[in-house]
């Protein structure tokens, strides 16, 4: 990101995960996952989701997997958790 790009979104008072390219990942308990900044859900089943962020990807797995909720740069994870892991860095 360009440096001027960079004071400007500063300045209007974007958050630094946006400005930094870089989701913001939120869990509450082992039952649900909000990712802000994401770019495309990659596979959905009810035991797996890849997401593909701006650098990467997150890899959910566990049991009874949903999107619970899903909007341009937000997506809302529930079920049981089991496992979290970033790929691509």
């Amino acid at each position: 990101m360009s440096n001027l790009k960079t004071k400007f979104l500063r300045a209007m008072g974007t958050p630094e995960y946006i400005v930094r390219d870089q989701p913001e990942i939120c869990m509450i308990g082992y039952e649900y996952i909000s990712i802000e900044n994401y770019k495309s859900l990659l596979q959905y089943s009810d035991d797996c989701m890849i997401i593909r962020l701006i650098k990467g990807s997150i890899t959910i797995e566990g049991k009874k997997l949903t999107v619970k909720d899903i909007e341009e740069g937000k997506i809302c994870i529930k079920g049981c958790i089991k496992r979290i892991q970033f790929g691509g860095l």
